[in-house]
């Protein structure tokens, strides 16, 4: 599932395929399968207030099928905070040390703006990963220093000061 333009048509036109045990489409009677790749409620933009993300569609489109049909919308969900996706790029990031002739990776940084889906992501993941928290996009300067439902090990106004912070350590000890 990709980020849905018009809510009232997609929903629709998924509810129709999972009723239809796949004969609305397709010849065959094989299970429909629904996977989604991001589960964020919000993220940002330029505009001002931060926008619904795939995680919202994901609960409208659950509800509406649960009114519907009577039992749980069957789905797949990947995506932050899922762990799925940190152990992977933990595994991309250990081969890739690994081919420069590094041992192993103590520390890995995550850095982001989404403190229900990067912060907790990454603290759930555990060691090696770090979360780090930056005031932009959907965390704002407005919300305060830290998060307090997912805070981060360390809090930055940006990505750019974050780096910067985080090299200069690395780069003391």
């Amino acid at each position: 599932m990709s980020d849905s333009t018009d809510w009232g048509r997609d929903i629709q036109i998924i509810c129709d395929i999972l009723q239809s045990n796949s004969r609305v489409v397709f010849s065959t009677q094989e299970e429909v399968q629904v996977y989604f790749t991001n589960p964020d409620f919000i993220w940002a933009n330029e505009f001002p207030f931060p926008r619904f993300g795939q995680g919202a569609f994901r609960l409208a489109l659950e509800k509406i099928y649960q009114e519907l049909v009577g039992k749980p919308l069957p789905y797949i969900q990947y995506g932050k905070p899922c762990a799925v996706q940190y152990r992977f790029m933990e595994d991309l990031l250990r081969k890739q040390a690994i081919s420069q002739g590094y041992t192993d990776l103590e520390v890995i940084y995550a850095i982001g703006d989404n403190p229900a889906a990067d912060i907790r992501g990454a603290r759930n993941a555990g060691k090696p990963w770090i979360p780090i928290l930056v005031k932009t996009g959907c965390f704002s300067t407005n919300d305060g220093d830290n998060d307090p439902n997912d805070p981060a090990d360390y809090v930055f106004q940006d990505v750019n000061e974050a780096i910067s912070t985080l090299v200069q350590k690395l780069s003391s000890s």
